[in-house]
């Protein structure tokens, strides 16, 4: 009888450290879920500049014929259908991926108000976020309300203040994962654009008002680089509006949880690129958006 007791015991000590266990692993596999970091977020603010660059050469290379539409909506219809040709040949990401990512873009130009060239603030800029993403935009909002694009130092350290501010971000413990996407992709691309605008601003201006033909004929303080300078931080605005807008999208759809780079790239991509594209073209390609 005693040894059927301890075979009992020892049978139930068994099935105790079996459920301590498996408990133990479920709870590991929850702590070590993949955590998402600004630099796992970095080739959004690559692949935004990478897009960037293809519209510049779209819009240099097809000048006449969308010069010749009849309308302003049938020109800016050129552009988001190249926009959208780029996302659907986009072979990073998966199909499903890629036709939210279109969606998105529709949806973009779609909700371009064409009449206005107000101020861009970022935090306003986006709904349904909580009060602590918020309020890391608005933060973000500032740094970039602060930079000067006639200076390289000023580049730079807005960069770094964006840097400062997204270890915070990772750091800050109470961050859902998908908070962590929606608030780096903006940071992120924020810091590409920035890179991107300083360096290729006057093409832009040549190519949108027909005034230039050369970089070197007008210095950094001649009346239409200043006049045009003061619109970049509200296209580096609407650059992380649009990562934003594309996060929220993705997330809406049940796209981010789990699913990696493959599973929201475009969407966050395309409406970034979307939205910077469509700001520019207000602010700076007098035959595009007039």
């Amino acid at each position: 009888m005693k040894n059927k007791f301890n075979i009992i015991a020892i049978f139930s000590l068994l099935i105790a450290v079996s459920i301590f266990y498996d408990c133990s692993n479920d709870e590991v596999e929850n702590n070590t879920q993949e955590k998402i970091t600004a630099q796992k977020l970095e080739f959004v603010g690559i692949e935004h500049n990478e897009i960037l660059e293809q519209t510049f050469e779209f819009l240099k290379n097809n000048k006449s014929q969308i010069k010749t539409q009849e309308s302003r909506e049938s020109k800016v219809k050129l552009l988001e259908n190249f926009l959208v040709s780029k996302i659907e040949k986009n072979e990073k990401y998966t199909a499903e991926s890629n036709l939210l990512g279109v969606q998105n873009i529709r949806n973009t130009f779609k909700n371009i108000n064409l009449q206005s060239k107000s101020h861009i603030n970022l935090e306003k800029s986006v709904s349904n976020l909580s009060e602590i993403e918020k309020s890391y935009l608005n933060r973000l909002d500032i740094i970039l309300s602060n930079v000067s694009f006639e200076s390289e130092e000023s580049i730079s350290l807005n960069n770094s203040n964006i840097s400062e501010l997204e270890k915070e971000i990772e750091n800050n413990i109470n961050l859902t994962n998908n908070q962590l996407v929606t608030l780096l992709s903006a940071t992120q691309t924020a810091k590409y654009s920035l890179l991107y605008w300083k360096e290729n601003i006057m093409k832009w201006i040549d190519m949108g008002n027909n005034r230039l033909s050369k970089r070197d004929e007008c210095p950094t303080d001649c009346p239409i680089q200043k006049e045009n300078m003061k619109h970049l931080k509200d296209i580096v605005k609407a650059d992380a509006v649009g990562a934003v807008s594309g996060a929220a999208y993705a997330l809406a759809v049940n796209v981010i949880p789990g699913a990696g780079q493959v599973g929201y790239g475009t969407v966050i991509v395309g409406s970034a690129a979307a939205t910077s594209v469509g700001t520019a073209a207000k602010k700076l390609i007098d035959w595009l958006w007039n």
